[in-house]
């Protein structure tokens, strides 16, 4: 007759006597014995929970509970009656294990697949244990014993998580189910975010995907980041190979194979059947850079194999194969948010991934940061191009160092950045960079050494024309080293970062031939590019500093052209208000003795001019200049001589004598009348129109303002200047209302040139308040002081400007 047996949801459980085998061949009939009554007691505690004994074979039981709860409180009572040693005979102890699932009794058993589950979940106990699948956990109000953790069952597809709910802390009979081999990271995840959101969305079809970017930049942390997050998600799992400790091409292939588990000298279609074996799967080749070849005919293999799977490279330049793409990370950027703290406020977070990444490190190292800190956190990040890595090895000291010390040692090169453990080229910015610039053709290293005199960006032609005067280096190398992340792309234009930057140019200093004609080749470059007039719009900052650099090696090198490079910086940083060391070198020329050749005097004019406009008096030069007007005249530089003539003309004003200056300026004026000098002739406008405009002859001075600001190039900041001049002579004769329309139109123009800008948006504070309009007047004033403070700086005899514009507002308040 069949028995009423459990169905529906229904708790299987299998106890068996651990060790039976032995016991029985060791003790015999002692074993027979003692076996009936540990049969009998699995029987009656399965009964008194409503249970079935389904069948028993040798000394294993297999058990049927209508209910999670029944099964648990039984198999727990019946363990803990059998661990209690008899007093006499064997003990003799067992292991029990259960899982639930659907079933129904068929011809008094069962065929269902959960007694099958229930029968591997009972193997992986040891003696004295009770493991249950998570579908008895499930089942119950509330969990009991310990969560273990994920499981390969023999033949059960997929993981199952286990709990012991008795029992001692014996490992389980079982494999884990790791479906990475990525270990849990120690420090948090900071800056990549974003990134790591764009490589998960383009993994999720299958095919390659290489993450770019120089070393140091992250991408190891952010692959193993993925690895990490995907792998629960992917019945594969993801797996990480390490390519950085592979030194040949032929090692590639069997260190994917050591990853997968594969033994011996595997070939890529036993790689490839284990990946399909395993289903959907990521997996990640980490530095494939310095065996580029390997890695890409690996890619295009397991590819055409293995339909399913997501393949993600880290490289420092692009595999090149078809269907790749690529996600090229850039360094963390960004300044840190202080106006969100109070004074002494620790900083806990910023708005800036560098800023974040660096305080994070710092702070766990036992640095203590604040608000007083960020303009120096700021400047540092800058220093070290947002390169996590090198944030990482800086935030290292911050414990041991004071921040304004960490940040002049990284400044001025004494301090390296380094730290123990790691692989080798990690440990420091230098064996980084060393590292990676060993990758590439010398003919390219050679480039990135010569490259690295440049002090900012730089244009392809820019780069080609100096390389190509360059012994050994590739012409057209800009490209690959942007492909070998060894130069960034912005925009239209190059730049090295200044990490990169610092090594190659060690390396540079230490061949002192190619270090010469690297400098020889930018100076070239300066002085071919060095027209008498360059409207200052049309130049960037940095093709300035470019110029500034070759001037000063030109300077120290006594080389002729000298004279072109300053001339054409004279112009352009005049316009915009700096000079600094330039200005220095200037001095200097000016001290040395009367110049004798043309070429010495164009750099003498060229360093007068600058060091006048910058505010420097030299009223005693205008006698040697007056004397030097001969050289100039009989030369082929008329450009030249008429500067020179300018600048006489000034000086003699400014030592009042005036007839002569008047006379000079005429001079001046009518043989610059021509397109080729339409700059100078503004600018010599300009002049006379001051000279009418103090002395109160308003029409006059109306009239060489105007006519200047026709001559002019929009772009010529002396076409700046005559509208200045014109907007404060309107505010003089009380034109307010055509000064405040007329100011307005020109400050568009007047933004290329920060100077000029600054006294222009004083002016027109001083239109609004004649006009009346007194709110707006306070609002430009409020811009304006922030402005003229650079202004005044820049030039301290536009200080007039600042007071003229606090008059105004003070007849406000009168």
């Amino acid at each position: 007759m069949a028995r009423d047996l459990p169905s529906g949801r229904v708790t299987f459980a299998f106890t068996d006597v651990v060790g039976s085998t032995r016991a029985f061949a060791e003790h015999g009939e002692v074993y027979a014995a003692a076996l009936g009554p540990l049969q009998e007691t699995i029987a009656r505690h399965t009964a008194a929970h409503g249970g079935a004994v389904v069948k028993t074979e040798g000394d294993g039981a297999f058990l049927a509970f209508p209910t999670a709860g029944a099964a648990v409180e039984a198999l727990v009572a019946a363990q803990g009656e059998i661990e209690i040693a008899p007093p006499e005979g064997l003990h003799l102890r067992i292991r029990a294990g259960a899982h639930t699932g659907e079933a129904e009794p068929i011809d008094d058993d069962y065929l269902a697949f959960a007694v099958h589950v229930a029968a591997r979940v009972s193997s992986t106990a040891g003696a004295g244990q009770l493991v249950v699948s998570q579908a008895v956990i499930d089942d119950l109000p509330a969990p009991v014993g310990t969560r273990v953790g994920e499981f390969v069952l023999k033949d059960i597809d997929g993981v199952t998580a286990l709990w012991q709910v008795v029992g001692d802390d014996s490992p389980l009979r079982a494999q884990t189910a790791r479906r990475t081999n990525v270990s849990a990271t120690r420090t948090s995840f900071v800056g990549r975010d974003h990134d790591l959101r764009n490589l998960a969305k383009l993994t999720r079809e299958p095919g390659l995907v290489t993450v770019l970017g120089p070393g140091g930049l992250g991408k190891t942390r952010l692959v193993t980041e993925l690895a990490l997050a995907e792998a629960p998600q992917r019945p594969g799992g993801a797996w990480l190979v390490e390519l950085a400790s592979v030194s040949e091409p032929t090692e590639v292939l069997p260190a994917v194979a050591s990853v997968l588990g594969l033994s011996g000298t595997p070939s890529i279609d036993a790689v490839a059947a284990e990946l399909r074996s395993r289903g959907e799967a990521i997996l990640v080749v980490d530095n494939c850079e310095h065996v580029i070849e390997s890695a890409a005919d690996l890619a295009v293999e397991l590819l055409e194999r293995c339909p399913a799977v997501r393949l993600v490279c880290t490289s420092r330049e692009p595999l090149m194969v078809s269907g790749e793409q690529v996600l090229r990370l850039t360094r963390l950027t960004g300044a840190p948010s202080a106006h969100e703290l109070e004074d002494g406020e620790p900083v806990t977070g910023s708005t800036s991934p560098a800023q974040r990444l660096f305080i994070d490190r710092a702070q766990s190292g036992g640095a203590v940061i604040d608000r007083a800190d960020t303009a120096a956190i700021t400047h540092l990040c800058e220093l070290l191009d947002g390169l996590p890595l090198a944030l990482e090895l800086a935030a290292a000291q911050a414990a041991h160092l004071p921040l304004a010390e960490l940040v002049s040692g990284i400044e001025s090169g004494e301090l390296e950045l380094r730290r123990r453990g790691g692989a080798a080229r990690q440990r420091s910015l230098d064996d980084l960079v060393r590292w990676s610039l060993d990758l590439v053709p010398p003919e390219d290293r050679i480039a990135a050494q010569a490259l690295s005199l440049l002090p900012g960006r730089f244009s392809a032609a820019m780069a080609e024309e100096i390389l190509q005067a360059v012994p050994g280096a590739r012409r057209l190398a800009a490209p690959r080293l942007v492909r070998q992340s060894l130069l960034d792309l912005d925009g239209d234009e190059f730049r090295m970062l200044v990490t990169v930057r610092q090594v190659a140019r060690a390396e540079l200093a230490a061949q002192p031939q190619l270090e010469e004609s690297a400098h020889q080749a930018v100076f070239d470059w300066a002085v071919a590019h060095a027209p008498v007039r360059v409207a200052a719009s049309n130049v960037s900052l940095d093709e300035l500093r470019t110029s500034e650099s070759a001037f000063a090696w030109g300077r120290q090198q006594s080389r002729p052209g000298i004279g072109r490079i300053l001339l054409h910086l004279s112009y352009a940083l005049l316009s915009r208000g700096t000079g600094g060391h330039t200005r220095d070198l200037a001095e200097g020329i000016l001290d040395d003795p009367t110049p004798e050749t043309l070429d010495e005097v164009r750099l003498y004019v060229a360093a007068l001019k600058l060091v006048i406009g910058l505010g420097t008096g030299r009223d005693s030069e205008v006698d040697r200049l007056l004397g030097l007007l001969r050289i100039t005249e009989a030369g082929d530089d008329e450009a030249l001589h008429l500067l020179a003539a300018s600048l006489t003309g000034s000086l003699l004003d400014r030592a009042g004598r005036y007839a002569e200056a008047r006379a000079v300026r005429g001079v001046v004026i009518d043989a610059a009348r021509g397109p080729e000098h339409s700059s100078l002739l503004a600018g010599e406008l300009t002049n006379v129109g001051v000279a009418h405009h103090l002395a109160g002859e308003f029409a006059a001075a109306e009239a060489a303002y105007r006519e200047g600001w026709a001559v002019a190039a929009p772009d010529d900041v002396n076409s700046v200047i005559c509208r200045a001049n014109l907007g404060e002579l309107m505010v003089d004769t009380g034109r307010f209302e055509e000064a405040a329309e007329h100011l307005r139109a020109a400050l568009p123009d007047a933004r290329r040139f920060p100077v000029m800008a600054g006294a222009m948006i004083a002016e027109l504070v001083g239109a609004e308040v004649g006009r009346g309009a007194v709110e707006q007047a306070r609002t430009l004033a409020r811009q304006a002081e922030r402005e003229l403070a650079y202004v005044v700086a820049a030039d301290p005899s536009l200080q007039y400007v600042a007071d003229r514009m606090r008059e105004a507002l003070a007849s406000i308040d009168d």
